[in-house]
């Protein structure tokens, strides 16, 4: 992944998480899911 992929989605991450931390960790577990797809079926 590229590295300033995987930063934008730790910036995001923390940003949610400052509402709700069981959310971010959930976007960002259906982020990751959604790459593995595309790679998958692209």
């Amino acid at each position: 992944m590229n590295p300033v992929v995987a930063e934008d989605i730790k910036t995001m991450k923390a940003f949610i998480a400052e509402d709700n931390a069981d959310k971010a960790l959930e976007t960002v577990q259906v982020i990751y899911r959604q790459f593995e797809y595309i790679q998958q079926f692209p």
